[in-house]
């Protein structure tokens, strides 16, 4: 009888369609007996080793999911925000506001410079 663990390691095995000895490879073991006594000893559990060694080859696998069999095989993706290109972008939003402010400043003031030359030539 496989442990509950065990299960999901297959279902990892599955996913990336590996069998015992491919699956002991990806691992880097010279050897696929660690993985076959998982499968051929009754209530066997993965050693803390091999839980590392998966998480590390196999890092978009969950091992929340793995361990206790809560939630996705596969991580939840994260965005990754570019904080730079935010900043530029807010940047540039500034610029626009900015430059229709003066604008109409430049507007206003070229309007009272036309009205106090008319008043001076008066």
């Amino acid at each position: 009888m496989l442990t509950p663990v065990v299960t999901r390691i297959q279902e990892i095995m599955d996913a990336y369609n590996l069998n015992i000895p491919q699956f002991a490879i990806e691992l880097g073991y010279t050897s696929p007996q660690k993985i076959y006594r998982l499968f051929n000893t009754s209530l066997a559990s993965p050693s803390c080793q091999i839980i590392e060694d998966i998480g590390r080859k196999f890092d978009k696998i969950d091992l929340n999911w793995l361990l206790i069999g809560e939630g996705n095989i596969y991580k939840a993706e994260i965005k990754s925000i570019d904080y730079k290109e935010k900043y530029y972008e807010c940047l540039e939003s500034k610029i626009g506001v900015y430059e229709r402010a003066l604008q109409k400043q430049y507007k206003i003031f070229e309007h009272f410079k036309d009205t106090n030359n008319n008043d001076m030539e008066s």
